[in-house]
């Protein structure tokens, strides 16, 4: 049985290591009470069980009507008016796009399909600057409509509070196309927080 003078003791050299900053080799374990907002370490961190990061954003959004979007040179948002999914209320359904809640990096997507002889042509755009594109220059692939061909962007982009992310079509003579949900959703735009 322990002592109670070793109980002492042991609470003394834990104590101690909390007022130096944590070193002397404490480890935070099963006996540990520990509750805190930030947790720093110069070691390695070990953690058994889930891990739950409750303020990482997400959002997927899809049109909920079938639409061609023509581009201009001034571009033209496309339309994903219908919120799936988003957990800090970033989207705005009027002006088609995300505003960034939570600084970090962003794992974003998008999808639309392209119209029958028309060049393909739908850009990823952060502030009104272009951060990724899907593009099909040559009309003459393109002759049938959405079901055959379309577009999907991945793109991993570091993003800043307040930053304005949305998807459009560019450029005079280009085109694309939503489709609205057809047994399940054809074409989306989200995003994540990977950290």
């Amino acid at each position: 049985m322990t002592s109670l003078l070793q109980k002492i003791n042991e609470l003394n050299v834990r104590v101690d290591n909390v007022s130096n900053g944590g070193g002397g080799g404490t480890t935070i374990d099963s006996t540990t009470d520990i509750s805190c907002n930030t947790l720093s370490t110069v070691s390695n961190v070990s953690i058994g069980g889930t891990v739950t990061a409750p303020n990482q954003p997400s959002f997927n959004v899809i049109p909920s009507i079938t639409s061609t979007i023509t581009g201009t040179n001034g571009v033209t948002h496309l339309p994903y008016d219908v919120i799936v999914h988003d957990s800090v209320n970033g989207y705005n359904t009027n002006t088609f796009e995300y505003t960034v809640q939570v600084a970090g990096d962003y794992f974003l997507y998008y999808s639309c399909g392209n119209v029958s002889g028309i060049e393909y042509a739908t850009s990823l755009r952060k502030n009104k600057i272009l951060i990724d594109r899907c593009l099909v220059k040559d009309a003459t692939l393109l002759r049938n409509d959405f079901d055959n061909l379309g577009g999907k962007g991945l793109v991993i982009n570091r993003c800043a509070v307040n930053d304005k992310i949305k998807v459009t079509s560019n450029g005079t003579g280009r085109a694309c196309n939503l489709q609205a949900p057809y047994f399940g959703p054809v074409h989306s735009f989200g995003g994540f927080l990977i950290g």
